[in-house]
């Protein structure tokens, strides 16, 4: 353990050297990251557990219940892709995962050789890129609004939201045209939509429906 001292609040803080990649995947130290009410909140998600002095990541999420790898074989076999791998052959190689959680979605998707920039807001759950963080997975703090990312033009072949419970055409559409300066031409959308939320369609390309999700074609 590593001490440390906090001179603003007057506390002594005691962390542990981060675990490496690839384990950092699977479990992190939760004295780096003490949000143990989180694991709490999301234990019926399979988010992460609580499990002596580190936090378990079974690799759920708020869709994916049962696992990410499962998830992602999902989406490339919706999309047709040749032996539901989603890296397509080497044509998926950049994602933008939108409300990414704590980032199980972007660490599952390395072992296919793609690299996901996950990107979460500072909500009730408090920070949770501290967690992406934690486990060495590309991630910021942010949300899609007024201003554009900090992206080249062309960045992504592929955005993924599940359940980020963005509108996206509000403000006249302007989210859809940010996607569209990101992502790379005849690229993907992905986005989970409930039963009685299928409003939210897309107002360009072509949009095929595979059982609650919904792919754009840019």
């Amino acid at each position: 353990k590593i001490l440390m001292t906090c001179k603003l609040y007057k506390k002594v803080l005691f962390v542990q050297v981060p675990v490496k990649w690839p384990r950092s995947r699977d479990e992190v130290w939760k004295a780096n990251i003490p949000h143990t009410h989180f694991a709490h909140e999301k234990s019926d998600q399979n988010w992460m557990v609580e499990k002596g002095e580190k936090i378990i990541f079974p690799g759920g999420g708020t869709h994916f219940h049962y696992g990410a790898d499962m998830y992602i074989a999902l989406l490339a076999n919706m999309l047709n892709f040749s032996n539901n791998i989603l890296n397509n052959e080497g044509r998926i190689r950049t994602i933008l995962d939108v409300g990414c959680g704590v980032a199980s979605f972007g660490a599952y998707l390395l072992s296919s050789d793609i690299m996901a920039m996950s990107v979460a807001p500072n909500d009730v759950h408090q920070n949770q890129i501290q967690f992406a963080l934690e486990r060495g997975i590309p991630a910021y703090l942010g949300v899609l609004g007024t201003k554009r990312l900090p992206y080249p033009s062309r960045s992504f072949e592929l955005a993924h939201c599940s359940r980020c419970r963005i509108d996206w055409l509000q403000w006249d559409d302007i989210l859809l045209l940010e996607l569209d300066r990101l992502l790379r031409h005849q690229k993907y959308l992905a986005t989970f939509q409930s039963q009685n939320k299928t409003r939210c369609c897309f107002a360009k390309g072509k949009v095929s429906v595979a059982t609650n999700f919904m792919f754009n074609t840019f």
